[in-house]
């Protein structure tokens, strides 16, 4: 997989890669860029947000209208989102991929405050430079907060999942992550012991809201620093949940949980690689005294805006605890020790 380039905050992560010259000589079967940051103003007229080196004519143009619909023309292709998609102050984050087949091009666009969507897959073959993706000025840079192009396909939803070198409690004692195998048992929530079905790693970038979650021990029941991607749930048990929520136990998402106390953004590495576990049943596994979930079928399913999740049984839907959204996740960590200062 090659990396052409990472910016975060405006500053680049990566070196020059040897081959981008090789890259920028001729069309590459595949490309997928990411962008993400927040929307400073809405102007009069169409504002220009990208735009490729290659320049306005064949490389990826960027634009927001000034009802909040967002544009994006690259060749071809000329989308638009519905109107007010976006407005002053918020995140947007754009995921863009072409190929040259016209088999996984995609545009996933993802208004992070208000948790909306627009994904439109086009199926024009596209064999596209790299030099459509590069920034065309350095002041585009100063726009976005987080900026990624490669010539391998993002992954385009975040699942469940725990850094490299994590260690997992089975029957057997503690084993780091990508020792475990299907057919593995493992230790899960009240000491019951459950069967690994499926396992698979990807790679997360380290920038923006798509940045991995650092939870410190002893935090949360943790013997060891944990790292897992944003939407991992952790589960959260005791008199504060019960006292809140009438019940034993609920599962919050770490990117609710960051207050850069406790839990943090991890960027201290451009790209890095997580392992994601689904067991029979959801549920979540221990690490030392914490509970932290697996991969639910249905979102396994749905990921890279794939379908058919709805075609699935109620159990493949449903986590295995109740889940918290961000105003009630902020609410309990408000109460807990360690996490009174949530933001």
């Amino acid at each position: 997989m090659t990396w052409a380039a990472i910016w975060n905050q405006a500053r680049r992560l990566t070196d020059p890669m040897q081959e981008l010259d090789a890259l920028a000589q001729g069309p590459v079967a595949q490309a997928d860029m990411l962008l993400e940051g927040t929307i400073a103003r809405l102007a009069r007229k169409p504002l220009r947000i990208w735009q490729g080196l290659s320049g306005s004519e064949i490389a990826l143009c960027v634009y927001i209208l000034p009802d909040g619909t967002v544009r994006i023309v690259h060749g071809e292709l000329d989308v638009t989102t519905p109107s007010c998609f976006v407005a002053e102050g918020e995140v947007l984050r754009l995921r863009y991929t072409t190929c040259a087949r016209g088999r996984t091009d995609i545009i996933d666009l993802h208004n992070l405050d208000r948790a909306t969507r627009f994904v439109r897959r086009t199926g024009l073959a596209h064999a596209g430079l790299a030099t459509d993706f590069l920034p065309g000025d350095a002041a585009y840079l100063d726009l976005f907060h987080g900026v990624a192009v490669a010539t391998h396909a993002l992954s385009g939803a975040d699942l469940p999942g725990v850094a490299a070198g994590t260690l997992i409690d089975t029957p057997d004692g503690a084993r780091a992550v990508e020792t475990l195998i299907p057919g593995d048992e493992l230790l899960i929530d009240g000491g019951r012991i459950g069967k690994l079905r499926w396992t698979a790693t990807r790679e997360v970038l380290a920038i923006g809201q798509s940045a991995p979650v650092l939870i410190r021990a002893p935090y949360f029941g943790l013997n060891q620093d944990l790292t897992v991607t944003p939407a991992t749930r952790i589960l959260v048990c005791g008199a504060a949940v019960e006292y809140q929520f009438g019940t034993d136990a609920v599962l919050v998402q770490a990117n609710d949980m960051v207050n850069n106390i406790a839990v943090q953004r991890d960027t201290r590495r451009p790209v890095q690689t997580f392992w994601h576990l689904m067991l029979d049943d959801h549920d979540c596994i221990s690490v030392g005294r914490c509970s932290v979930e697996t991969v639910l079928l249905s979102d396994l399913v749905a990921s890279d805006c794939g379908a058919g999740a709805a075609r699935l049984g109620r159990a493949d839907n449903t986590p295995c605890n109740p889940v918290l959204d961000r105003a009630a996740a902020q609410s309990l960590l408000s109460h807990l020790p360690g996490a009174r200062h949530a933001a």
